[in-house]
Order: structure tokens, then sequence, then C-alpha cells
């Protein structure tokens, strides 16, 4: 893996001499890097407790795992063009999981918060509310967003699709 040399590393993907596996270290070292970022605006100013800690350390593992397991799932089919493979699903599967989140908490999450105002008192409201839920909520999508990444991964690399005669028909 090449950590300054921009050069040997473009001379080595133009020659095709980077493997899938090679081009994955570079997915993940970026994941990790871009979680640390987003993760650095979750820290209280007046430092880290060790529940945020905690919460960061978990927040970061579910997209490191994920990745790892749509990687081995592509690998255990047909072990061809992961990444474009994991882009290209990466963003429509993101806009369905928002939306069906926007709908989760539309029909589900408002009225139960609702509920749950009048049956509890202000104060366990507020802490329900606050810690941990926002992160538990957020693992849960991150979960439900990595899971259908690996799912259509897996169904990409194993030609578990059917023939598509509409496609076929425009080209």
């Amino acid at each position: 893996m090449y950590l300054w040399d921009v050069e040997a590393l473009a001379q080595d993907l133009k020659e095709e001499r980077v493997s899938q596996r090679e081009q994955v270290k570079y997915v993940l070292v970026w994941v990790v890097l871009a979680s640390l970022q987003y993760l650095m605006h979750l820290v209280p100013r007046e430092g880290p407790d060790i529940t945020a800690l905690a919460s960061a350390v978990i927040s970061m593992m579910v997209p490191i795992l994920g990745t790892v397991a749509c990687y081995r799932a592509n690998g255990s089919g047909d072990d061809k063009d992961f990444l474009p493979r994991f882009f290209c699903l990466s963003f429509p599967l993101a806009i369905s999981t928002g939306i069906g989140l926007v709908l989760v908490v539309s029909f589900l999450g408002i009225p139960l918060s609702c509920a749950l105002r009048g049956l509890v008192s202000p104060e366990s409201y507020e802490i329900l509310r606050s810690e941990p839920s926002p992160t538990v909520c957020g693992l849960a999508i991150g979960a439900v967003y990595y899971w259908r990444l690996w799912k259509w991964t897996r169904m990409v690399a194993h030609s578990e699709l059917e023939p598509d005669t509409k496609s076929q028909a425009k080209g």
C-alpha cells in the first residue's frame, strides 16, 4: 500500500497491478479517516467521557465491518469488480434507506415519542431522548444499510439476479 508515492500507485493502477484486495485496503483507510473526522465533531468540548468514547468506537465499527462483509460477499462469488459494485450500489441504497428512515420516524417514531412523553416523567423522557438513543438509532440505521449493501453485493457476485429483458431490449 502506497502512502506517499502517488506516481508509483498510478503506474500500478494503469498496469493493473493493484489487486482488489489491495484496493479494499484503500477504501477501508478512507472509511476510517472519514469516520474519525465525523466522530471528532461528536466529542464534547470539555473532553470525551467513557460513554462518548465507547459510542464513537462502536459507531466506527459499523462501516468498517460492513465494508469488509461486502468485500467477502463479493469474493465468495465471482470476485470481480468489487469497487464499482460497492460504490454504485451504495448510492441508491443510501437514498432508499434514508427515505425508509423518514417513513419509520414519521409513522412510528413520532407517535411513540408522544406516547412516551405522557407515560414517563419529564426527566426520564429527556434521558430517553438523549443518551444512548441517538447512538442506538444510528447503529441500527447503519446496520440496515450495510446489510442491504451486503445482500445486493452478494446477489450480483453470485449471479442470483434474474436476467432483465427490459434493459437488454433497450441496449
